[in-house]
């Protein structure tokens, strides 16, 4: 298996890389943070962040469900890729602050070809 380069990789690499390693560590590190988004839904007491949260613990759900069946797309939601991201990190042991460089990387403008 190639090794990943953290220096220059995106939270896409790390998340692919994941899935190529371990998927089921993945999609249960996944499915235990859909568990806690939806225990501690209505902990805040907003009908709208109860419905968000609860939402959330679906879709964490569905791209676990689909990783078990061998689906490794790597999702688009960009809440779902955010906490995708931080399992697949800590299953590589990255430390916060190189998950916080790659994580920063997502918001840095895309370079265009030609200008």
């Amino acid at each position: 298996m190639a090794a990943i380069d953290y220096a220059t990789c995106d939270v896409n690499d790390v998340i692919t890389h994941s899935l190529k390693l371990h998927p089921q560590l993945l999609a249960d590190c996944v499915r235990l943070h859909a568990r806690v988004h939806a225990e501690f839904a209505d902990a805040y007491d907003d009908r709208e962040v109860t419905k968000n949260e609860l939402d959330l613990a679906d879709r964490l759900r569905s791209f676990a469900d689909a990783t078990d069946f061998g689906d490794y797309t790597v999702p688009d939601d960009a809440d779902v890729r955010r906490e995708v991201f931080g399992c697949a990190a800590r299953l590589q042991d990255l430390h916060p602050m190189m998950q916080k460089v790659i994580a920063e990387r997502e918001d840095e403008p895309k370079a265009r070809p030609g200008g």
